[in-house]
């Protein structure tokens, strides 16, 4: 082993809830731990989100052992948490060479620097070898300033160095190390991420993987080989911690799992056979585009395993769609949801409703449509768009006028991009870049529905501790969670009524928060009562987001609602691996 002994922290994140969030292995970190340990380096791992560790006891955590390079991973959420940890660090004398890398810090690195202090380098875009190279510099006491993808200060000056080309052969690369799968167990989501393929071969104009990947010279979406893919699941499989815990759920970690055309749709098929072929007992969830899902592809990889499919669909307005660069249409979102629907593959939906030119009449109709499909296969419901610096959006905005004719005028708070990191908390992230809706009506619907959003998913919060506490089941955990999504309904044509009706957004909003006490309120006598209650004799009745619900103690069961026994018993199905007799 070197003397160096390296750390690769993953700070505490403030996003959402579990269940639109769920806790998961941090593949970039592991795979820069394989990487190092190939090459003879002692590395930890401490993914202090997945602890749920607060900086201070991160920072204790660290300070436990001394470390001649750390390694930060930087996302917009953990952004304040981590900057608090170094500070800390520094402050308790530690003299590491400290290095942040991830998309955040890839894009915003002129930003961190100018406006905090304590790191001595951010690792851009893709970082095995370099980080790696850093190690080597650092241990050998060498000049670090000229390695490929590294940004640094030097005399005031901000210095960014130039990118090495992407990474030609994934398949090179070793298996990414499985430090946090232990602590993912105690978590409660005993669930193993495996990385197919990396990047993205289209150009949504919200996103950023295509200009993340776009820094370096090489291919924007590239694939491990289907046999070096199976191998590391069928090693996790066979690993005692699988076979321990009973782990047979796969998460394919990737931006886009069916690459480009045809070349793509041969790679997934590939997968599918070589795992049929080798008789691997497990399932998988994958994410992909609306407009690759076809039945005679996906049918072999429900045989395989599939039993989920996260698809960005963003909106189901097409001149939404045409604003966004998804190059797809309306009709390829429904096609996709009906084939999984036919097939029982259970699906997801990212959806953007709320964008800078969104429109009152676009709004409704978008609505509509996810009304029919159910809010509960929607992750985040009533998204606004975030703009992320390094999207094609963000660059067209931040000029006078663009090519879809954005005038910065006319959508971005005080006439300009907001670049101010200074004072910034978590909950103001999104001001960074912040814009204002051209249409009023829509101005005012996110005015009460992000509100209403905040709130609902609090109650969503509050029943997934119920779950992690073991006090309901997975069947009632699902039927309480439809239920507070399904009331987004009644949130959405109070807020739709309001607005044709030239009714004051406050009062819509109290309205809200009213009903919102009463149920978080009802909820907790819930939890008193599972507590204490005894199972032979007691029934509970209460209320939630104004529906009546009976809970009978003695059978474990809300009652049956029509139209949700199929999906909760699919839901568990996909979880568990049984069949449900609901109602």
């Amino acid at each position: 082993m070197f003397e160096v002994k390296i750390l690769l922290v993953h700070c505490k994140s403030s996003i959402g809830n579990e269940l639109s969030h769920p806790k998961l292995e941090h593949l970039g970190l592991g795979y820069l731990a394989s990487v190092l340990r190939q090459h003879g380096y002692e590395v930890m791992i401490l993914d202090a989100h997945l602890l749920g560790f607060s900086a201070k006891e991160t920072v204790e955590k660290i300070l436990q052992e001394e470390y001649g390079l750390i390694g930060f991973t930087i996302f917009s959420t953990n952004l304040e948490c981590t900057m608090q940890v170094i500070s800390l660090l520094r402050s308790h004398g530690a003299r590491t060479h400290i290095a942040l890398g991830g998309y955040f810090p890839t894009f915003l690195y002129k930003e961190l620097f100018t406006h905090y202090s304590g790191f001595d380098s951010i690792v851009r875009g893709e970082a095995e070898y370099a980080f790696l190279e850093l190690a080597k510099k650092i241990e050998n006491s060498q000049d670090w300033r000229r390695i490929q993808n590294i940004a640094y200060l030097e005399d005031g000056k901000i210095i960014t160095n130039p990118m090495r080309p992407l990474i030609h052969d994934l398949d090179e690369l070793p298996f990414p190390s499985r430090d946090t799968l232990p602590d993912l167990i105690k978590a409660g989501n005993p669930v193993i991420s495996v990385s197919p393929s990396r990047g993205c071969y289209m150009n949504c104009s919200f996103c950023s993987i295509i200009s993340f990947y776009g820094l370096s010279d090489g291919a924007k979406w590239r694939e491990r080989s289907p046999e070096n893919i199976v191998d590391e699941i069928e090693l996790l499989l066979n690993s005692e911690i699988a076979k321990e815990h009973s782990i047979d759920y796969i998460w394919f970690a990737v931006d886009e799992f069916i690459g480009h055309k045809k070349n793509g749709k041969t790679h997934a098929q590939r997968i599918a056979e070589e795992i049929l072929k080798r008789r691997l007992n497990f399932r998988f969830e994958i994410a992909c585009r609306a407009d690759r899902v076809e039945e005679e592809l996906f049918e072999p990889l429900f045989e395989a395993g599939l039993r989920s499919v996260y698809m960005g669909v963003e909106s189901f307005v097409q001149n939404q769609l045409d604003s966004f660069n998804k190059n797809c249409t309306v009709g390829d979102n429904e096609r996709a949801i009906d084939i999984l629907e036919d097939l029982g593959i259970d699906y997801t939906l990212g959806t953007i409703v709320f964008s800078p030119e969104t429109t009152f009449e676009e709004f409704k109709a978008n609505q509509e449509a996810i009304r029919q499909i159910g809010y509960r296969h929607v992750t985040v419901p009533l998204a606004r768009l975030k703009l992320f610096k390094g999207t094609s959006l963000e660059r067209e905005m931040r000029q006078s006028e663009g090519s879809r004719g954005f005038s910065r005028q006319s959508y971005l708070s005080n006439r300009q991009l907001r670049y101010d990191l200074e004072s910034l908390t978590e909950s103001q992230f999104d001001k960074i870049y912040d814009y204002e809706f051209s249409d009023l009506q829509a101005a005012k619907l996110w005015e009460i529905l992000s509100t209403c959003r905040e709130s609902n998913e609090e109650l969503v919060a509050a029943i997934i501790e119920l779950h992690t506490n073991q006090l309901i089941d997975g069947v009632t955990f699902w039927k309480l969670v439809f239920l507070v999504r399904d009331a987004l309904a009644l949130y959405v044509d109070e807020a739709i009524g309001a607005v044709q009706d030239d009714i004051d957004s406050q009062q819509v909003i109290e309205k809200h928060f009213e009903r919102f006490q009463r149920s978080k309120k009802e909820l907790r006598q819930f939890r008193t009562f599972l507590e204490s209650a005894e199972p032979e004799t007691e029934i509970f009745y209460f209320t939630l987001n104004e529906q009546k619900i009976l809970y009978d103690n003695r059978t474990a069961q809300l009652p049956v609602i029509p139209g949700l026994e199929k999906e909760i018993a699919e839901k568990e199905y996909r979880k568990r691996g049984d069949i449900l007799t609901i109602g």
